[in-house]
């Protein structure tokens, strides 16, 4: 089975824990975070305000967070 593998190229804050992204191929999903943000490496985005903190890594297309958390 072959998967598409999107890049993400924008990405916008739209509400608590939930971000808006556009990919490489044009298109765009709204994301709520909320479910998995818990554990030792995503638990710390449960916080609005440390989640707020992410950006693009644009040479690898992902989000990034301080902690090395990324999706």
């Amino acid at each position: 089975m072959n998967h598409l593998m999107c890049r993400v190229q924008k990405f916008e804050i739209v509400g608590p824990h939930t971000i808006r992204i556009g990919f490489d191929d044009c298109t765009e999903q709204t994301i709520h975070f909320q479910p998995v943000l818990r554990g030792e490496l995503y638990g710390p985005l449960s916080d609005p305000a440390y989640f707020e903190r992410v950006t693009l890594d644009s040479e690898v297309g992902t989000l990034v967070w301080p902690n090395g958390a990324e999706f």
